[in-house]
């Protein structure tokens, strides 16, 4: 023994391998539910012949499954989007990924004269229809001033079924700003 805690890295494998950590003796052990492919908790649903969009901040869209439901705070987003539906052996492609998280604390002016984006990706073609489009992230932005004319953007990828948007927070004590925001869903087919 030399003091060295032990820590179980679980995240991919929490509830979808069966795990015993009790007979393990370990210190600490570290899961989460976003799970394989960042399918997250408004995942896609896929199968033969149907994919739906992943869910977030709007609900992902149908392609002859329904898409993933909504979650996460509307005051206050922490989670990145979930993913689309994957086709099976139908010949449907593979569904797009959830996009990311982006918070950003200033404590001055932050100018945003370009594009801050977590959109959702689109699902991969297969020679037919896509996979379900992933859901838009989370951007998160506090600043003392808010200037800047640019973009914010947490667009559903297009898919079978598309995308739901992303959850956003703008929080400014002043704002001398013309931001566009932009959380549409994604585009179907």
């Amino acid at each position: 023994e030399v003091g060295a805690h032990v820590l179980v890295d679980l995240y991919q494998s929490a509830g979808t391998v069966p795990v015993d950590v009790t007979g393990w003796d370990v210190d600490f052990a570290t899961g989460g539910s976003v799970k394989w492919l960042c399918g997250g908790p408004g995942a896609g649903s896929g199968d033969d012949g149907a994919v739906g969009g992943g869910g977030h901040g709007g609900k992902g869209g149908p392609w002859q499954v329904a898409g993933g439901g909504t979650y996460d705070s509307a005051f206050d987003p922490a989670d990145i989007g979930s993913g689309g539906g994957s086709g099976g052996t139908s010949g449907l492609g593979a569904g797009g990924a959830g996009g990311g998280a982006l918070v950003l604390n200033v404590g001055g002016t932050l100018t945003i004269n370009g594009l801050l984006t977590a959109d959702g990706g689109a699902g991969s073609p297969n020679g037919g229809t896509s996979g379900g489009g992933g859901a838009g992230g989370m951007i998160k932005v506090t600043a003392a001033t808010l200037a800047g004319s640019g973009t914010v953007s947490l667009r559903g990828g297009a898919g079978g079924g598309g995308g739901g948007g992303g959850r956003t927070l703008v929080n400014a004590t002043a704002c001398a700003s013309a931001l566009a925001l932009d959380t549409a869903g994604g585009t179907p087919g």
